[in-house]
């Protein structure tokens, strides 16, 4: 569904009497109206045709016949006219081939202009959900509800946008996920029909907020019977109120429609949304899609089309007609395209299945929320909590956070009804780089019965659990030091913290300022350190088994991801990494000592 008129052109090669046929059907209901407007036979090739204009108002004062007529020469550049001509018809005696019988063989050429069954033919489509959903229909038989067309912000408070992806004004599409919504409720919409004879990229921008997102798959069905072929995933680990833009290069030459479905959560903080979507031929590489921001008023940098048509040229409607006789197909430098074309997808490996922050930045200060660090719920024997401020118990913990008096920080209470030994497990999302890492991460030690604090790395599947730090509870102080290492795995992976319960109530561990960051750790930089005093660290002292790290900074690691757009994999030079590659945790470069 288009609000927009379209124009078609059709060649045709016949010497036999013919009529045009315009057969309109209904639909499921009264929205369904068809039209169709300035109808035109022209001697000669489409490739000749003036491009049309639409709504003019300059009366015509063309001499050319309309209504099943031979249209004459004519000399204007206005609309058509149905006046008839004033001139006498030219007569046969006048052609220079001979009077065809009526036993001539009907041949009709037709131009492969838009395939049956198809929305948009071998054009650029762009949707902003400003004006309406361009097309996009919720599906009705395949998922339990539907998405929603919404602008501002959401109706659940800590879930979903606050406005669209490029403005305070604008429209996107969302799923609500409040109630009578359950656990594994879907939604599925999908696109109109496309089909183009060149590669195109797709591009889209995407809203993943809340403390229980479900899933969002980006999925392409193609060609009849559908082939479902699923082209990206979010799956829930990682919440951050911001809107980030995804690239896929899609090849092939069948008909297709492109599949968005939201699953719900575990309760209502599970909004899902999507906005600006843009299906355009050619390379991913050169694409343009929107910058990404939250409530900024800075309009979108895109020079793709709105709502998702590209209009011809507008120029002035020259009706005069060719003299020459009419040109054929054979000006065709592309085949017909056929039903029976094989469906071929080449899809950019830009985040892997089953992983969440893949060739990208990586930064949480737990202020606004766990930044996708889970609890485990299997294998230990209490939970990490988030807080601010002074922990519960005295003489042990830390008072705030490492960077300021206001964050918020990781920690274990070991207080009743803790026992000696007990364990909480807290885990990363799931990484995955084709280039060598640095882990860095605050830490906090202070109590007179601290137990351990372990950091792991769980590498591959099955998982291969390999210990980067450990702190055995020996030494005792109440400050944050920071830590680095450097990690050389191309296989998933997370960070696994693990804190264990002393001999009483005052072991409290505490975590903050976690980051991966591309590249070694040499040029990583790790916020400063410090413990409720303004005295600054000694960038050289050895304290706690590590070497604090140069101080270069003393303001908050922000939660903001990158602004960038995501890596897309045609630019790596290294092949699609396979699951079995080895995993290699690198920790020669380790400034600390254990």
């Amino acid at each position: 569904m288009i609000n927009s008129r379209l124009y078609i052109k059709r060649q045709l090669s016949t010497h036999d009497k013919f009529k045009i046929v315009f057969e309109g059907i209904r639909g499921s209901n009264y929205q369904g109206d068809y039209a169709i407007d300035d109808v035109y036979v022209s001697p000669g090739s489409c490739a000749a045709t003036p491009t049309t204009q639409v709504q003019t108002t300059t009366p015509s004062t063309t001499t050319s016949t309309v209504l099943k007529t031979t249209t004459l020469p004519v000399t204007t550049t206005t609309r058509v006219s149905t006046a008839m001509p004033t001139t006498t018809p030219v007569v046969t005696t006048k052609l220079t081939t001979p009077t065809l019988a009526t036993t001539t063989p009907a041949v009709v050429t037709v131009l492969p202009s838009v395939p049956p069954g198809v929305d948009i033919y071998n054009q650029n489509f762009s949707c902003t959900f400003d004006a309406d959903q361009c097309g996009f229909v919720n599906n009705v038989t395949n998922d339990d509800f539907d998405w929603s067309r919404k602008n501002g912000r959401t109706i659940s408070a800590n879930t979903g946008p606050s406005s669209d992806s490029t403005s305070a004004t604008g429209y996107y599409m969302y799923i609500e996920t409040s109630l009578p919504r359950n656990l594994g409720d879907n939604a599925i919409i999908e696109s109109p029909v496309f089909q183009f004879t060149v590669p195109v990229c797709l591009s889209f921008c995407y809203h993943a907020y809340g403390a229980h997102l479900g899933e969002l798959r980006v999925r392409i069905s193609i060609g009849e019977p559908a082939s479902i072929q699923q082209l990206w995933k979010h799956n829930g680990t990682v919440s951050v109120n911001k809107w980030f833009c995804i690239k896929r290069q899609l090849s092939t030459h069948d008909k297709f429609k492109i599949v968005f479905e939201g699953i719900r959560g575990s309760n209502y903080q599970g909004d899902y949304a999507i906005d600006d979507v843009y299906v355009s031929p050619g390379s991913c590489a050169a694409a343009t899609i929107p910058t990404t921001h939250v409530q900024t008023t800075t309009p979108p940098t895109t020079t793709s089309t709105i709502l998702k048509t590209t209009t011809p040229p507008v120029t002035k409607l020259t009706t005069a007609m060719p003299t020459t006789t009419s040109t054929v197909t054979t000006k065709l430098t592309t085949p017909r395209l056929t039903t029976t074309t094989p469906a071929v997808v080449t899809v950019l490996p830009s985040v892997p299945p089953g992983v969440d922050i893949y060739n990208q930045n990586f930064s949480c200060t737990f202020d606004a929320d766990q930044c996708g660090f889970v609890n485990n719920v299997t294998n230990d024997d209490f939970d990490w909590s988030r807080k601010n401020g002074r922990t519960i118990s005295a003489n042990t913990g830390p008072s705030s956070d490492s960077t300021s008096a206001t964050g918020y920080y990781m920690y274990i209470e070991t207080s009743l009804p803790r026992n000696l030994g007990d364990n909480a497990i807290i885990e990363s999302p799931v990484f995955q780089f084709t280039v060598p890492v640095c882990l860095s991460f605050c830490y906090h030690a202070y109590g007179g019965h601290l137990g351990e604090l372990r950091v792991n790395i769980s590498i591959g599947e099955p998982a291969s659990i390999q210990q980067l730090w450990k702190h055995n509870g020996t030494v005792s102080v109440n400050k944050w030091f920071c830590i680095e290492r450097q990690i050389s795995t191309h296989d998933k992976f997370q960070i696994v913290f693990e804190g264990i319960r002393g001999s009483n109530y005052q072991g409290d561990y505490a975590i903050d300022n976690v980051a991966v960051s591309l590249g070694g750790c040499v040029s990583a930089t790790v916020p400063t350190t410090q413990a409720q005093t303004t005295t600054s660290l000694p960038v050289t002292s050895t304290v706690l088994k590590t070497t604090t790290l140069p101080v270069t900074t003393t303001t908050r690691v922000s939660t903001a991801m990158p602004t960038t757009t995501p890596v897309v994999t045609t630019k790596l030079t290294t092949p699609t990494l396979a699951t079995t590659t080895p995993a290699v945790v690198d920790n020669k470069n380790n400034k600390s000592n254990y």
